[in-house]
């Protein structure tokens, strides 16, 4: 990837409305960073910084459905793929879409484990949820962590269930500002 693709990437994290734990922003912030000035991380290095859930993330069939919500959440994830494992709000709204309209499928289990993610298709996808729940009962339940976007979502499930180990809570949006012209200047980059 190109260092102007990962320059897009930099602006778009400290100029886009986050909800989600501020310590995951800052570390995408740091990745991207990396990136930019020439640092390599293998995937494996990446998921092992990010601590990335390896729960399949291929909906089941059958009577009761289990969709997972997993890492860091964006409308449209291919931007933040190189830096975070993560689930792209759209894709995942066309699968619950899909699992709504199947009359095979009676429940459907949002299985949760997310520190948040952007603003932006969350309202969408939480109104989507809320106004299947006269059709299907959504059970959302928050197996890991579900913070700030990602608890915004399951709160719109007729049930929200954490299990005794989980995590929720973080409700809030941040924007984070960095001040990158010292490392711009050294690398010979104006902006």
């Amino acid at each position: 990837m190109t260092g102007r693709r990962y320059e897009r990437i930099r602006k778009l994290l400290t100029s886009t409305p986050w909800a989600i734990l501020p310590e995951y922003l800052e570390l995408m912030i740091e990745l991207v960073a990396m990136r930019t000035y020439g640092a390599t991380l293998s995937d494996e290095e990446i998921k092992a910084r990010i601590g990335a859930a390896h729960r399949p993330a291929t909906p089941s069939r059958g009577a009761v459905a289990v969709l997972p919500l997993l890492g860091v959440l964006a409308q449209r994830m291919n931007a933040f793929l190189d830096i975070s494992e993560g689930t792209s709000t759209e894709q995942f709204a066309s699968a619950f879409r899909a699992m709504v309209a199947d009359e095979g499928i009676s429940a459907i289990v949002i299985d949760i484990d997310s520190p948040g993610g952007t603003v932006m298709g969350t309202p969408e996808l939480a109104a989507e949820i809320f106004s299947a729940r006269g059709r299907k009962q959504v059970v959302a339940v928050a197996n890991g962590m579900a913070a700030s976007a990602a608890y915004w979502i399951g709160s719109a499930a007729s049930e929200f269930i954490v299990t005794p180990s989980g995590m929720v809570g973080s409700i809030g949006v941040i924007i984070q500002h960095v001040d990158w012209s010292g490392s711009e200047e050294q690398c010979g980059l104006k902006t």
